[in-house]
């Protein structure tokens, strides 16, 4: 045959050993790599005959196949080729994958990284600014962190940007000042006085910082000084102020003294004054003949009766006074007195007395005008008129005459009634009075009765022993006609009553018959009887439910005094002692013969009862026991407990818990105030052992896994399991174990109290290979063993490389990288879509286990059709 390749032709021949061959070319011996290769077939000779042959077949020589990935990646990205991830830490190499037209294809990875873009915000703001930088706003409250804007930096990539904030302190001054009435302060064109004494002004920017400055103004202000002048002066004064003359004519004003105050604000001098009236004294009197006046030293009488005089001072106030002088002078006085005067009547002149003894007179005596007069006396008198009044009266009546009372303790006198006689004198009374004696009634009663009983009352005269006519009231009125002294009445009153003498009438006198003494009762006994425990332990009459040391007494109520008891024990002292529980009575007799019955039943507190349990010792301390008081009942608190019957501590109310114990049992007595116990026999368990088994070591082939069950013996609340990298769920107790190399595995559980315990188990790890690839295949359809491929245990991930070679070298099947053990992915004893001859062709594969590593093999496989 001849081959023409590259312009050039070639004569060869060939044997063909069983009727089947295979011609082999390599394009490089043609010097190709792309092209056109032409077989011309030309004779076919055997050992007896030659068959000439003229077919032609042409090959294409495709090129190589290669492309470059060579990319310049954001910080972080990653490229996957052909299954092989591509990043900052491998960023070169090179795959073979199969191209479109069925060839290998080789691709050179190239990979570069931008740097990270990454910066920086340092920035001091003012108090209350804020920065966003992207979606987030950092401010006072969150001054730092870091923002990765997608997309943003020059490349594309990610930019990362860390913000660091800090704050200038607040600029904030304070004016406090006290200023003079009326002045202000202009702060930021805000004016600020009396009116407006405090405020806050912000100035934009006008701190150190250039952010805004808060002044917070507070003013006070001097109180004026005003000083008054003001004074009652004399006529012609005058003053000077501030260089102003006050007097008659200018007598007010206000002053203005500038910085003159001792804080130096202003002074205000307010001027007030007043003038004295000229003081003129008029001295127009009446003299007596004879008599003169001297003023300011001038004589003033009959010669001389009229005059002015000035006296310099002469005021109360200091001013000059004038004093105006006009006398007058009285005539002379004679009086006459003369009578006629009532009997006893006397005239006093003088000092001297004029009466009947001594009825005439004359006396010089100084007049009304202070002058003397001259009095004569010449009394006459009238004849006197006297009266009497004798009369008999019932005791306790009264007389009064000319307003005095005579009765038996002032029987008789006499009395004056001034100007009661014809002439207007006095008239006398002569009295003398007797008196009839005074006669009393009074009702006495029989005594206490007992209901629907009969009483008796008793009439009581004094003075007089009737007959009487009287009616008594207080029940069903009764009314009698000439009762007499000791006459008796029956009442049968249903309630007790108070029978009184609503009226009597004497049937022989017309003086009253007074009613003495208070009502007659008639005592109707309402006896009632009551128990009442008198002890009190907490609210109940007994300590404790089996105690005897409660106290009951009966009380009787509505009877007469005296009442006397009977108790059902037959004891009779209206109290008993030393009682418990149970039912008691008791009967009173009162002075009225009158019973009354009742009973009591006496009940003591409910026995104490407690809800107690237990908690057991923890394995960090066998001191840690506890009993536990769940509830409480029965009993008077404040309660006590003690474990030994000996000391006892207080009892706190709600659950509580005695600590501290060691296991055992305890006697736990429970007391309440008033001593009364309940015992508790309790045990306090030890801490339970706690046990955790992972069972025995366990060995797997390398890829596969194992159920890990661990077995306890207590209520799990927490556990680890170490390592967990191989296994599937770490977060359970019982997990599945994937391990590369062989490995132990520790469990450590807690339990609620904080104890724990840990067991390990060891997986071993066989990493001997199961690779097995057939030494014969017969593509023949039949549906077995019709492709050559890689059979593996789980320990192989993946068949990374597997080639076909015929005897000459060249290559004929290649694939990988893909999983063992699968039919669809070997050689199918084809090449180019054309079968291949039966004949010994040999192999190459390479294996990569799940642990990383990787094992090549080499050998023979005989096709067989």
């Amino acid at each position: 045959y001849q081959v023409t390749a590259g312009g050039n032709t070639l004569d060869f021949s060939d044997v063909i050993p069983t009727g089947l061959d295979t011609l082999i070319f390599c394009p490089s011996a043609f010097g190709l790599s792309t092209g056109v290769v032409s077989v011309h077939l030309i004779q076919l000779d055997d050992a007896n005959c030659s068959t000439p042959i003229d077919e032609t077949y042409i090959i294409d020589i495709l090129p190589e196949s290669s492309s470059d990935i060579t990319e310049t990646l954001c910080d972080g990205e990653s490229v996957t080729v052909n299954g092989t991830v591509y990043d900052q830490n491998n960023p070169n190499g090179m795959e073979i994958a199969m191209a479109a037209n069925g060839c290998d294809s080789v691709i050179t990875v190239n990979l570069t990284f931008y740097p990270p873009a990454e910066s920086s915000i340092v920035q001091t703001l003012c108090p209350g600014e804020t920065l966003a930088v992207g979606n987030e706003v950092f401010s006072e409250t969150n001054p730092s962190g870091t923002v990765v804007l997608p997309g943003a930096a020059s490349t594309g990539c990610d930019s990362t940007v860390t913000v660091e904030l800090s704050f200038y302190p607040a600029a904030v001054a304070d004016i406090a000042m006290t200023l003079c009435p009326g002045e202000n302060l202009v702060v930021n064109n805000t004016v600020y006085d009396a009116n407006n004494p405090a405020g806050t002004e912000i100035l934009i920017g006008g701190a150190a910082s250039g952010c805004d400055s808060t002044i917070n103004i507070q003013l006070s202000f001097f109180d004026p000084v005003v000083f008054d002048l003001q004074e009652t002066v004399c006529d012609g004064f005058s003053v000077t102020v501030n260089n102003i003359v006050y007097d008659r004519n200018n007598p007010a004003g206000s002053e203005v003294l500038a910085g003159a105050a001792g804080n130096g604000c202003d002074s205000t001098v307010n001027i007030q004054l007043t003038f004295l009236d000229e003081v003129i004294t008029q001295i127009d009197t009446t003299l007596c003949m004879g008599e003169s006046l001297t003023v300011n030293g001038t004589v003033y009488d009959e010669a001389n009766p009229s005059g002015t005089e000035v006296v310099p001072g002469g005021s109360a106030a200091g001013c000059d006074s004038t004093i105006v002088v006009n006398l007058g002078y009285y005539p002379p006085s004679v009086t006459n007195i003369s009578g006629p005067l009532c009997p006893g009547e006397s005239v006093m002149v003088n000092g001297n007395v004029y009466d009947q003894l001594n009825p005439d007179g004359t006396e010089i005596l100084t007049g009304s005008t202070g002058c003397d007069s001259i009095v004569v006396i010449t009394l006459t008198f009238y004849p006197g008129s006297v009266s009497t009044i004798a009369q008999t009266l019932c005791e306790g009546e009264s007389l009064t005459v000319n307003g005095q009372v005579y009765d038996q303790n002032n029987p008789t006198g006499q009395q004056v009634l001034a100007g009661a006689s014809a002439t207007g004198c006095d008239s006398l009374i002569m009295v003398n009075l007797s008196f009839v004696p005074q006669q009393t009634a009074g009702l006495t009663a029989s005594g206490a009765i007992c209901p629907g009983g009969t009483g008796v009352l008793t009439l009581h005269l004094t003075g007089t022993t009737g007959p009487v006519d009287i009616s008594i009231g207080g029940g069903s009125p009764i009314s009698l006609t000439g009762a007499v002294d000791g006459q008796t009445f029956e009442v049968s009153p249903a309630a007790t009553t108070n029978y009184f003498i609503s009226s009597i009438l004497s049937q022989g006198g017309n003086c009253p018959i007074s009613i003495t003494g208070g009502p007659a009762t008639i005592e109707v006994s309402g006896l009632a009887v009551e128990i009442a425990a008198s002890s009190d332990f907490g609210g109940y009459p007994i300590s404790c439910a089996d105690a005897f040391d409660g106290t009951i007494t009966a009380r009787a109520s509505g009877g007469v005094n005296p009442v006397f008891f009977q108790w059902d024990n037959g004891t009779t002292a209206p109290f008993q002692t030393g009682v418990g529980a149970g039912l008691y009575s008791v009967t009173a007799t009162d002075a009225a013969g009158c019973t009354g019955s009742t009973t009591l039943e006496l009940a003591g507190p409910p026995p104490i009862e407690a809800e107690v349990a237990t908690l057991s010792a923890n394995c960090f301390d066998e001191n840690s026991g506890q009993i536990i008081i769940n509830s409480l009942t029965g009993g008077i608190a404040p309660f006590e407990y003690s474990l030994d019957g000996l000391f006892f501590k207080p009892l706190p109310n709600g659950q509580f818990a005695i600590p501290n114990l060691q296991a055992g049992a305890y006697n736990l007595e429970i007391s309440d105030v008033y001593d009364c116990a309940t015992v508790y026999p309790v045990v306090v368990q030890g801490a339970e052992e706690l046990a955790l088994d992972l069972g025995p070591d366990q060995t797997i082939q390398l890829g596969e896994s194992v159920e890990l069950n661990a077995l306890v013996n207590f209520e799990v609340a927490s556990f680890a399991w170490t390592p967990t990298d191989s296994l599937r769920s770490p977060d359970n107790l019982s997990t599945e174990a994937s391990p590369t190399e062989t490995t132990i595995y520790t469990l450590t559980a807690t339990e609620a109290s904080g104890c724990q315990v840990s067991d390990k188990i060891t997986v071993f790890v066989n990493k001997q290979g199961r690779v097995y690839i057939p030494s014969v295949f017969s593509p023949n359809g039949d549906g077995n063993n019709d492709t050559f491929t890689v059979f593996a245990g789980g320990e192989v991930a993946r068949v990374t490389v597997f080639k076909v070679f015929d005897r000459w070298g060249n290559l004929l099947f290649s694939d990988g990288p893909f999983e063992p053990n699968n039919p669809g992915r070997g050689w199918d004893g084809e090449f180019q879509g054309r079968p291949m001859n039966a004949a010994v062709y040999v192999f190459y594969a390479e294996v990569e286990y799940v642990d990383g590593r990787r094992e090549t093999f080499k050998g023979d496989v005989t096709l067989v059709r």
